[in-house]
């Protein structure tokens, strides 16, 4: 609504103006295509264990993969559901009372179960990163009641984001592109006045633009 409307006409004046609001905006130039660095790339080799089979940790699990995890694990205490979610990932089912055996390979864990009590406890990872070495862990818990304790975040080279965290995040991220966006909206406020009055004073060039647009047309 509020783009369209200010720069409906001329059309033509909109490349000089996104060229002005992004260098204004802090936004830099218009990517053509996407960064495989950054995007791609971001989770490639990491092996991933997913603790649980629902829809939660199905879709969390599917994000990584897109993004370049190597492979990724489930466990379920079901094992069925735990064989259908692998598959649906191309991934590997692995029973629950033997995903520890996993857990020195493991780069990332994702918890989601209807457990009343903690699945890993720091006293238990404490004891599963002996063998592990200095390689950072992450582990994301968006199980409610939570999964993993968070005392595990006090352990060396280990990240724990339950899903407070997350919504944390997300809720700031948001702010943060409030902010540019409102910034925006006042870049294209300003020069849209600005070009305005400049056709107020010459009515001439106003009626030579439209004639050429409707010509274009």
């Amino acid at each position: 609504g509020f783009y369209y409307k200010t720069f409906m006409w001329p059309a033509s004046f909109w490349e000089k103006y996104e060229y002005f609001i992004r260098k204004s905006a802090g936004l830099g130039k218009s990517p053509t295509e996407a960064d495989p660095d950054i995007y791609e790339h971001r989770y490639i080799h990491c092996d991933v264990l997913v603790i649980g089979a629902g829809d939660t940790s199905e879709k969390a699990a599917r994000a990584l993969k897109s993004r370049g995890a190597s492979s990724v694990l489930v466990s379920n205490r079901s094992h069925e559901k735990a064989v259908a979610l692998a598959d649906e990932l191309e991934g590997r089912a692995i029973r629950f009372d033997t995903w520890e055996e996993e857990f020195k390979s493991i780069d990332i864990i994702i918890s989601s179960t209807s457990a009343p009590h903690y699945v890993l406890s720091r006293d238990k990872m404490q004891e599963l990163l002996r063998e592990r070495g200095h390689r950072p862990l992450l582990l994301v818990d968006i199980a409610v009641p939570r999964d993993i304790d968070p005392d595990c975040n006090q352990l060396e080279n280990v990240y724990v984001y339950n899903i407070d965290d997350l919504q944390t995040i997300a809720g700031q991220y948001l702010e943060q592109r409030k902010a540019e966006l409102a910034h925006c909206e006042k870049l294209i406020a300003e020069k849209r006045d600005e070009l305005l009055d400049g056709l107020k004073s010459r009515p001439d060039r106003t009626q030579l633009g439209f004639r050429q647009e409707q010509a274009e047309a």
